[in-house]
């Protein structure tokens, strides 16, 4: 979907039946530009990026497929990166300031109905800023949601589409905290986690989004249990990996590097000399 930006109009059907979408789309915006057709009833400027923000009174869920930036909502602050997804309740202050540029989808709407069917749900996700990062897949899935907001689109069709997509956010986001085990705490969760893939995509943001907390909580926990970083932790797990197959078998150097999470060879060697003057090839079994 190319760059796309609507305000139907509201209808006496969608009224009656109490379920207005008011706006919808996709956008591209830098540290402090949007490109907005001029009719946007609330233009972005970088007075609404860096003070005033705006209440507006309908929800807002908003899903972010590139690019980072910050969310702020009430005193609160929460750092957005690729694939994730915020709920903003109506009449919640907010902002937003992308650190580069970003790509979002983003739908609001309103009426009785949307608030009997909304409230309890954006009230428990904790308001704005919530984040969590789903697959990547869900840009196609909102693309999908977004091609049944059409004014001429029945109301019920619209709220059943808006309903899906929410309910899908929701799901994944309960299995996310699943992957916490009740009986460790954040950090020691968070280091399983770690272990099981040390190859994967371990930004700390992505390792905070697995377990809906923010980088900063993870790393406050980190150094509550271990008396160390997030990235530290995450170096040293790939580092007993590569040491564990350069042990154990006898593949390539470079394959050694990836699949210990390493993204060359050189990195890893780089990495067992900060740690050792021992180098990676004078690791293998004899």
């Amino acid at each position: 979907m190319d760059e796309l930006i609507k305000y139907p109009p509201l209808s006496e059907q969608d009224s009656a039946f109490g379920f207005c979408v008011t706006s919808y789309g996709k956008i591209s915006m830098t540290s402090n530009v949007a490109k907005l057709k001029a009719d946007h009833p609330a233009l972005y400027t970088s007075e609404f990026f860096e003070k005033r923000g705006r209440a507006l009174p309908e929800f807002l869920v908003a899903f972010f497929c590139g690019g980072s930036g910050d969310i702020f909502c009430e005193g609160k602050k929460m750092r957005i990166s690729g694939d994730s997804v915020i709920f903003i309740p109506p009449d919640m202050r907010h902002r937003y300031m992308p650190h580069k540029s970003w790509t979002a989808y983003w739908f609001n709407f309103s009426g009785a109905l949307a608030h009997a069917a909304f409230d309890k749900i954006f009230a428990e996700t904790g308001g704005c800023p919530h984040a969590i990062a789903p697959a990547s897949g869900f840009a196609a899935r909102f693309e999908e949601t977004l091609s049944k907001l059409d004014a001429q689109e029945p109301p019920l069709c619209k709220l059943s589409a808006v309903s899906g997509l929410v309910g899908d956010f929701l799901k994944l986001r309960a299995g996310l905290k699943k992957n916490q085990n009740p009986r460790k705490g954040l950090a020691e969760a968070a280091l399983d986690y770690i272990w099981k893939d040390p190859r994967g995509r371990l930004r700390v943001a992505d390792v905070a989004a697995q377990f809906c907390v923010s980088a900063k909580t993870l790393e406050r926990a980190f150094a509550a249990k271990f008396s160390t970083g997030v990235r530290a932790q995450i170096l040293k797990c790939r580092l007993m990996r590569a040491e564990g197959l350069l042990k154990e078998c006898d593949l390539p150097l470079k394959t050694v590097a990836a699949l210990s999470g390493f993204s060359s060879y050189a990195n890893l060697r780089n990495a067992f000399a900060k740690k050792t003057a021992l180098p990676a090839s004078g690791r293998r079994r004899p």
